[in-house]
């Protein structure tokens, strides 16, 4: 009888040890979780936004699972409600499409071109959800608001080599960003040619740092126009100004100097291989856009686009009642 006793006491203990084991590995998963620790290696990174980032609702770590979608992650932290045989999102924690309005999801900056329920997402993947009005011209291709991940991580599971293109006189400028962006795991090219800024994003994304004479020079005003004025960057430039447009995409009533500029342009859903615009008038605000790609990153957090004003402020793009 003792030696019965013994042997299930033995067993109790084991049980025990195991279970303590457990619970201790599981308490490290979420203690990483909450330190950040191998977040990028582990974990999708989700936000969940209204009017175009500017209304701030959620924003979690998810545990990556190979296979896992778009879909299984939103549903780990937010009440879904799906239409189209469950594959599109029509209601978010009661936030439902209306006329003019709905959800739209980026994955590392680019708009997806399927539903949330079939796009697997990868590890490293930042996903932000959005419930803004769009129309004909309020469409938005890509964001800033995930960077460095359209540069170090991509879309549709593919990282791109990211080209530079700058003049020779922002040398170091394009150098800082270029290392801030490999030391993030960004394949990084440079080209000193602006007029091939086109043809690089052939390649993959581009940055394109640019001053307002460079808008100037022979052939290349009129590309680079032609796609800041695409749907979705929020901006137009005028002689040597910055206009800033509203929400449905008209120059807005707000009065502000902007000297500097932070956008991004693509065509059509699924645009892996966004163009970014730096476009600044000053020393001042190119200096200030440096030093945001270079180290304050988490002010571009959730952001379609900024302007830095003549103060030296930064604005979340589009402008509008919530700007």
């Amino acid at each position: 009888m003792s030696k019965r006793i013994s042997i299930c006491f033995r067993l109790i203990l084991a049980c025990l040890f195991l279970s303590l084991l457990f619970q201790g590995c599981a308490r490290l998963s979420v203690d990483q979780e909450k330190s950040g620790k191998n977040v990028d290696r582990d974990f999708i990174s989700i936000g969940v936004t209204k009017e175009f980032g500017k209304v701030f609702l959620k924003e979690a770590q998810v545990r990556w699972r190979k296979s896992s979608t778009v879909m299984d992650a939103l549903e780990k932290i937010c009440r879904v409600e799906k239409a189209y045989g469950g594959g599109f999102v029509k209601a978010i924690d009661g936030i439902a499409s209306a006329k003019g309005k709905d959800w739209f999801y980026y994955v590392n900056g680019t708009l997806a071109d399927v539903g949330a329920a079939l796009y697997e997402t990868g590890a490293k993947d930042e996903i932000w959800w959005d419930y803004h009005a769009w129309g004909r011209n309020t469409f938005i291709p890509t964001v800033i608001g995930s960077y460095p991940k359209p540069f170090t991580v991509g879309y549709g599971g593919k990282k791109r080599p990211t080209t530079i293109v700058y003049s020779s006189e922002f040398h170091n400028e394009a150098r800082a960003i270029g290392k801030y962006l490999g030391a993030e795991g960004a394949r990084v090219l440079y080209s000193k040619d602006l007029s091939k800024f086109e043809d690089a994003k052939k390649n993959g994304p581009v940055i394109v740092i640019l001053n307002s004479p460079a808008l100037h020079l022979k052939g290349l005003k009129e590309n680079i126009l032609r796609h800041l004025n695409l749907s979705g960057t929020f901006i137009r430039v005028e002689g040597e100004k910055i206009i800033v447009l509203d929400e449905e995409a008209n120059p807005s009533s707000v009065d502000v100097e902007v000297t500097g500029a932070v956008v991004c342009a693509g065509v059509g859903m699924g645009d892996a291989s966004p163009i970014w615009f730096l476009l600044f008038l000053n020393d001042e605000s190119k200096n200030q856009i440096v030093k945001i790609l270079t180290g304050e990153t988490r002010v571009l957090k959730h952001k379609v686009g900024l302007v830095i004003d003549s103060r030296g402020e930064i604005r979340a793009l589009p402008f509008g009642e919530n700007r």
